[in-house]
């Protein structure tokens, strides 16, 4: 992190920092925008300089130069001065750099510091005189070595960037330093800045933070983001993205725009604020309009993906403003806009023109691109050794894609001559990229024996290898290897299945109904994995139905290698046909934020035109995200609407839920029998959460007559399907001996099941029953570790009891400065006042056997425990 290098005048204007990822784009040159203001003087002149200052107020420039001319004439510095600013800004006189250089220069020689920041200005941008940067250097040394905070700024840029002066960073450092300690924002941001890299001083995140903290909370736009990319990063703190929203929000709010883009992302992706699009297109606007290119990028980025925003024409708009400014990302983009006609009229001359502009600059996706504009013949004339330059310049910096394309270049002799050994060399490479494609390039080599020695057998292997990574045409040509009996066994029987022949012409047809057969086990060995085949090649030629299960294999992993990504993706294929199902699953997927990014209006949308369809688990979906306001207006109404909807067709989730909305009176009139009643009819279809809400209301008395035999009855079945909570009281139930008989072993197993998936509380118990030998042999190191555990979760009794066996070196080897973490964070988390009270009993007592350093580190280390765990306080 560093500045651009701008220079500050009298009172200061910004110079915004560069974070790590914006370092590129640092500017070369050093340019000022000068924003003066009078400055009252003390004895006799403070009327006329009041008097002066009013005027300028209300725009009588008459005035002022009444009252100031007279002054400056009469060799009064600090008018002097003013006047030098009324030529300059052209403020009731023309506007004339030559005059204001001559009065800044008699202030100035005064030893004036305000006025010889200014000359220093006009020299080091070359107004009313010839640009001079040593002349610069002297101005701003003589103000900084007065003290002047702005001097001392200017000074520390020179010395930074090498302007008038070989670069010295730790001279800017020490110039730098003075006008941070002086209390200058900007001093302290640039000051930061060095900290930050290490420039002139040893890299110090922590003495960076400082710094920034101090800028920003004078107010400072710079410091307010710096000290929020700290947050973000976790440089110097611990990472705290509600922090670095609260500090970019400052900065934004002041029309900062890396502040607006930065706190465009955290909403973007829900980091320290709720996951908004709207709030993060808005601030990314914000910057955007005011010239930011990484704004634009990712406005342009969210007009163009697919979504609720999606708007193609606002798309090319913004990647155009930022590839404009040099943005090679951007200028790919709007290329590829132009090759396929989104958003800007089809053309594909232009589209090669940003193509270039952008591979230019070592974009490996342009690079690639202009390779195949130049390989078809696409926007620029066919010209195969243009193309192999460009394929070339990417596939050095690693693109495997290029590493084919080229290898592809030199089998076919197009742009270079025909070299089959160094075709298979860059197929190696696209391989050795796990490419998949490129197998089947290398192992055709293999097969006719060109560049390589013929190898029939290693052919095969990289066939498999293809097939294995879910490519298609591998399973054609390991067929005809095996029906030849060339480098595999023959086998007649696999390449002669009437089904497969059909299948693998293309009848899609034929194809997922081969897949359905496989998947049953019908005609076929039971087969997963070739079913999964087969419903790939059907959904590759848009039959909706095999898209879905295809999808459905993704999300569960049988068949294939489980990829949410990739069910996502054929969900989405079978959506955009109408399919209720594809639409339904694709819904819970935006929800989720699984395979795609989490997106609840999407989602809502999606669950919307399945439901309208007759969806029931759509139609459930639906009206929890109204209960919830997920994606959509919260509407208990409109949630009551499509649960009913749903529940009419036996939805067992829709039955719990709007079982519960009765039990609750939330949209309709409380009912405790209507909702006894759905919960059974949800419970009955096995669904686990209803059956605990029973197993609840029986334990209770709730709705019910109190029946514990009835509860450990509705617990049991839904501790069958593993719901952890009801292992949890299921084993209590068994403990107590109420409704059960009494049985400290099935209590144990219970409560052990429910530790085993993460419930917290259940892991606090199993700790103390090791710890006391509650039916287990004591074991104070189980007893330790299931309290940890329970503790990392923020359990508080769990950390009181860690914090104790720490302290006491039971189960664990004894330390004090754990003791006093757990028990500072039992203290903290305990909901009772004589929980809090105790814990902070024994941690005091700890206290006393540590230093105080080890107190200090032991409180950082909980601050950092605390944003782990509860990080949006």
């Amino acid at each position: 992190m560093c500045a651009k290098g701008d220079l500050y005048p009298v009172n200061g204007s910004r110079t915004t920092q560069v974070p790590e990822r914006r370092i590129a784009r640092i500017a070369a040159t050093l340019t000022l925008a000068v924003i003066l203001l009078l400055q009252p003087v003390a004895g006799a002149l403070a009327g006329p300089f009041e008097d002066a200052n009013a005027a300028l107020d209300r725009g009588d420039s008459a005035t002022f130069l009444r009252i100031i001319r007279p002054l400056a004439e009469k060799g009064n510095a600090r008018a002097q001065n003013a006047l030098g600013f009324a030529y300059q800004d052209g403020k009731g006189v023309a506007q004339d750099d030559g005059e204001a250089l001559t009065w800044y220069r008699r202030a100035a020689m005064q030893g004036f510091a305000a006025a010889q920041v200014n000359l220093g200005f006009l020299y080091v941008n070359g107004r009313g005189t010839p640009k001079d940067d040593r002349e610069a250097l002297t101005w701003f040394r003589r103000a900084g070595e007065q003290g002047d905070a702005l001097g001392q700024v200017n000074l520390g840029f020179m010395c930074h960037w090498g302007v008038g002066m070989p670069r010295d960073d730790r001279e800017a450092l020490k110039w730098f330093r003075k006008a941070a300690e002086r209390g200058s924002a900007a001093g302290q941001v640039q000051l930061g800045h060095l900290y930050f890299n290490g420039h002139g001083t040893p890299q110090d995140d922590r003495e960076a933070v400082r710094w920034y903290r101090k800028a920003a909370d004078q107010g400072d736009a710079d410091g307010q983001t710096s000290l929020g990319f700290m947050f973000m990063e976790g440089r110097g703190v611990p990472v705290h993205y509600a922090e670095a929203a609260r500090w970019y929000r400052r900065a934004a709010d002041q029309g900062d725009a890396w502040g607006q883009y930065y706190l465009g992302n955290l909403y973007r992706n829900g980091n320290g604020v709720p996951r908004d699009g709207e709030a993060a297109m808005r601030w990314f606007r914000k910057a955007a309009e005011q010239g930011d290119e990484d704004a634009q990028l990712e406005l342009g980025g969210m007009y163009a993906e697919d979504g609720p925003y999606r708007d193609d024409s606002e798309a090319a708009h913004w990647y155009r403003e930022a590839a404009d400014q040099g943005n090679a990302r951007a200028q790919y983009l709007l290329g590829a806009l132009y090759a396929v006609g989104r958003g800007v009229k089809r053309d594909e001359a232009e589209a090669v023109r940003w193509y270039h502009k952008a591979a230019q600059q070592d974009d490996v996706e342009a690079q690639v691109a202009l390779g195949d504009a130049y390989r078809n013949g696409k926007g620029v004339q066919r010209d195969g050794v243009e193309a192999v330059r460009w394929y070339r310049k990417a596939a050095e910096q690693d693109d495997e894609h290029a590493q084919r394309r080229l290898g592809g270049m030199y089998a076919a002799g197009n742009g270079v001559p025909r070299d089959d050994a160094e075709a298979a060399k860059w197929y190696r490479r696209a391989v050795a990229q796990d490419l998949a494609i490129a197998l089947i390039d290398l192992a055709h080599l293999y097969v006719q024996g060109l560049g390589v020695p013929r190898d029939f057998v290693e052919a095969v292997r990289l066939y498999r290898l293809a097939a294995e990574q879910r490519l298609i045409s591998p399973y054609y040509y390991l067929a005809v290897m095996a029906a030849n009996g060339v480098g595999a066994a023959q086998d007649d029987g696999a390449a002669a299945n009437q089904l497969h022949i059909a299948a693998r012409e293309g009848g899609a047809e034929a194809q997922y109904w081969l897949g359905q057969l496989y998947a049953d086990g019908r005609g076929v060995l039971l087969d997963k994995a070739e079913a999964a085949k087969w419903w790939r090649r059907a959904a590759e030629q848009d039959a909706a139905p095999a898209q879905v299960l295809l999808g459905l294999a993704y999300l569960d992993g049988i068949g294939v290698q489980q990829s949410d990504i990739e069910a996502a993706t054929w969900f989405q294929a079978a959506a955009v046909q109408g399919d209720d199902e594809a639409q339904a699953y694709l819904a819970e997927m935006y929800f989720s934020g699984r395979g795609v990014n989490r997106n609840d209006q999407m989602g809502a949308k999606l669950y919307r035109l399945s439901a309208e369809q007759g969806n029931a688990g759509a139609q459930t979906g639906l009206g929890v995200a109204y209960l919830s306001g997920a994606g959509v207006t919260q509407s208990d109404t409109e949630a009551v609407k499509w649960l009913r909807a749903a529940s009419a067709q036996d939805d067992a989730a829709a039955h719990f839920h709007l079982g519960v909305m009765y039990f609750e009176g939330r949209g309709l009139a409380q009912d405790k029998e209507a909702a006894i009643k759905l919960l059974h009819r949800s419970a009955e279809r096995d669904f686990a959460h209803a059956q605990y809400a029973l197993g609840v209301v029986h334990h209770r008395g709730d709705g019910v007559a109190q029946d514990f035999a009835a509860a450990a009855a509705w617990y049991r079945k839904a501790a069958d399907q593993g719901h952890a909570h009801a292992q949890y009281w299921l084993s209590v139930l068994y403990k107590e001996g109420s409704g059960v008989a009494q049985d400290d072993q099935a209590a144990l197993r219970w409560l052990r099941q429910a530790a085993k998936q993460g419930f917290a509380v259940a892991q606090r118990d199993l700790g103390r029953r090791y710890a006391r030998g509650v039916g287990v042999a004591e074991d104070l190191v189980e007893a330790a570790r299931w309290y940890r555990r329970a503790a990392e979760q923020g359990e508080a009794l769990a950390q009181h009891d860690l914090g104790i066996a720490y302290s006491t070196g039971h189960g664990v080897s004894q330390d004090d400065i754990q003791a006093y973490i757990w028990l500072v964070l039992a203290a903290s988390a305990a909901g009772d006042p004589e929980g809090r009270s105790r814990a902070a009993s024994i941690r005091d007592r700890v206290a006393t056997r540590l230093t105080p350093e080890q107190i200090n580190n032991a409180l950082l280390r909980v601050v950092d425990f605390e944003l782990i765990v509860t990080p949006f306080r």
